[in-house]
């Protein structure tokens, strides 16, 4: 009677621990792991700066004089050597009228005095005329020469002046302020233009001292202009003055874009993030095997040498599109689920259907 009760109950133990183990091996889920890789952590500078430009001045008239033309106004282009203004020229014009009378008048005695060198010569070959009138003549002559000299220079420096009532512009660029009008005395000196040149560019940044020595010319920089906002372009630090701001205790860093021809307007503000090395390193990881959680944490699935899964929490030091590099806390052999991960909980059995690769 005994063994009519327990024979039921023993297959039914029997087909439970069947059942188990086929449940056991069906609860493996399949995953792709990866192992990660050991980098240098990137240590990124975040600092305001201003968009300088490379050249501009200050334009002064080059004489004298009363503005009677003005060619540009605040906001027009300009290429170099192009005439911004000129001065009424009505004086220096006839000073050079009588410029040009005087060298005229000093060539034609430099030309009687040639001439009668010449003549005193033949005559004194027959001894018609002494020595000393040939002397007297010859002296002449050197006295007229210098004098045509004198009255060529005067004319010349009239020319210029006369030119000097034209000012040109130095290089291209923008007329970003005008100072005189139509009918003004100007004195040279006198400020009547801002010319600045938009291209190329700098970005002039102060640098706290404590981060100054770790910069070199050359480090990589991204430059977010304030203009554009979402807009990321690539440059370089090209010059560092080793002179600290007294008050600020900071060092300027002058920063370049790779791109000359990039629209970045002197005066506007730009974030300058540097890149530069720190003592750590982290590792590097697929950005897929990266689980987000409702509250804003991240984590990965570690696979352990008994072939379960486990969740780390992980803290992203540095991202890309592709990629992500966490703190480094893992082993360097460790396997971490690339794929597969959706569904997975700590201490799921699972199991690898690729060899870890590394990234």
């Amino acid at each position: 009677m005994k063994s009519r009760v327990f024979l039921p109950l023993f297959c039914a133990l029997a087909l439970s621990a069947g059942m188990c183990s086929t449940l056991s091996a069906a609860a493996e889920r399949e995953v792709s792991v990866v192992t990660p890789e050991s980098v240098a952590l990137k240590d990124v500078l975040a600092l305001s700066g201003t968009v300088t430009a490379r050249r501009q001045a200050m334009l002064s008239p080059r004489m004298d004089g009363l503005v009677s033309e003005l060619q540009v106004d605040a906001g027009d282009r300009v290429e170099q050597a192009a005439i911004l203004m000129r001065l009424d020229t009505a004086l220096i014009e006839r000073e050079l009228d009588l410029a040009k009378a005087s060298t005229a008048e000093a060539r034609a005695a430099a030309a009687e005095a040639e001439r009668l060198v010449e003549e005193a010569t033949r005559l004194r070959g027959d001894n018609f005329i002494p020595a000393t009138e040939l002397a007297s003549r010859e002296a002449a002559r050197a006295a007229a020469t210098e004098a045509l000299g004198a009255a060529i220079a005067r004319e010349q420096l009239v020319r210029e002046q006369l030119k000097r009532h034209a000012l040109p512009a130095p290089f291209a660029g923008v007329i970003a302020e005008r100072m005189t009008e139509n009918g003004e005395w100007v004195n040279r000196g006198d400020p009547v233009f801002r010319l600045v040149a938009t291209h190329p560019v700098w970005i002039d940044v102060n640098v706290p001292q404590e981060h100054f020595g770790r910069l070199s010319i050359g480090t990589p920089v991204r430059i977010l202009p304030d203009t554009t906002p979402g807009e990321a372009l690539e440059g370089r630090i090209v010059a560092l003055v080793p002179v600290s701001d007294l008050q600020a205790r900071s060092f300027l860093a002058r920063i370049a874009a790779d791109d000359p021809d990039v629209s970045l307007f002197p005066g506007t503000s730009a974030t300058a993030e540097i890149q530069s090395d720190s003592a750590g390193r982290g590792l590097a990881l697929p950005r897929q095997a990266v689980v987000a959680h409702p509250d804003g944490g991240r984590s990965i699935f570690v696979i352990d040498d008994e072939g379960r899964a486990s969740r780390r929490a992980i803290r992203i030091v540095e991202e890309s599109a592709d990629r992500v590099i966490v703190e480094d806390k893992l082993p360097s052999n460790a396997r971490v689920v690339v794929r597969g991960s959706q569904r997975l909980r700590s201490g799921d059995p699972v199991k690898v259907v690729n060899d870890p690769v590394s990234r």
